[in-house]
C-alpha cells in the first residue's frame, strides 16, 4: 500500500473551489515545508512564488509566468538571498537539456518553437480565436517573441517558456514562439 502522507483534513484542500483553498492557503504557516511544487496557474508563481522562496525551494510548474522580466529577477535574487534553488522543470520540452549546453558554450544563435494545436484546446486571453470557425484549417495565431506571448497563452506555452529558460542567453525576449490554429 502507498501512504501519500496525507491526512483526510490536508485532502480536503483538494476538494475546495479554488478561492476556498486559495484563502486556506494563505492561513496557513509554510512550517517545515522544504520543497513547493507550482502546478496550478502563473498568477499562483507571481502571488507566492518570493514567499516560497524565502522558506522553502521552489519549483514552478507554470514557467510562462517568468516572461515577466521584473517577476523573473525577483524570483531568482531571492533564490540566492535565502539559499534557496529555484527549479524550471523541463515538461514537454524536448532536448531542453541540448538548447542549455549550446546556450553555455555560446552556440546558441536563435530560437524559434511553433506548436500547432485545435483551436479547440488553445485557452487564449483576449479575442485571438473570436472570429474562429469549424473546418477553418491552418491559421497562425501569433508569432513573435515568447515573452509577447506567454501572456496570451499562459496555459498553452509553458514549454516555450521552458525553452527560454534553458536558452539564458537569448531568454523571453529572444526566443521567437509560433502557435498555430489547426483543424486538420
Amino acid at each position: 500500500m502507498i501512504n501519500s502522507g496525507l491526512s483526510e483534513s490536508n485532502f480536503e484542500l483538494c476538494l475546495l473551489t479554488f478561492p476556498e483553498a486559495v484563502g486556506r492557503f494563505l492561513r496557513f504557516e509554510l512550517g517545515d515545508t522544504q520543497f513547493w511544487i507550482e502546478v496550478c496557474h502563473p498568477q499562483i508563481v507571481k502571488e507566492f512564488g518570493l514567499h516560497f522562496l524565502s522558506q522553502s525551494h521552489f519549483m514552478v510548474g507554470s514557467p510562462s509566468a517568468l516572461s515577466d522580466h521584473d517577476l523573473n529577477q525577483k524570483l531568482r535574487q531571492a533564490a540566492q538571498k535565502y539559499g534557496r534553488t529555484l527549479y524550471v522543470p523541463s515538461g514537454a520540452l524536448w532536448g531542453g537539456q541540448d538548447i542549455q549546453r549550446l546556450n553555455d558554450s555560446g552556440g546558441l544563435k536563435a530560437l524559434f518553437v511553433r506548436m500547432s494545436k485545435h483551436p479547440s484546446c488553445f485557452r487564449l486571453t483576449g479575442d485571438i480565436l473570436s472570429d474562429w470557425t469549424e473546418g477553418e484549417g491552418r491559421r497562425v495565431l501569433f508569432s513573435g517573441s515568447v515573452a509577447e506571448l506567454c501572456p496570451l497563452a499562459p496555459n498553452n506555452v509553458n514549454t516555450m517558456a521552458a525553452a527560454a529558460v534553458a536558452a539564458g542567453t537569448l531568454g523571453f525576449t529572444g526566443v521567437r514562439g509560433e502557435i498555430v490554429s489547426d483543424t486538420a
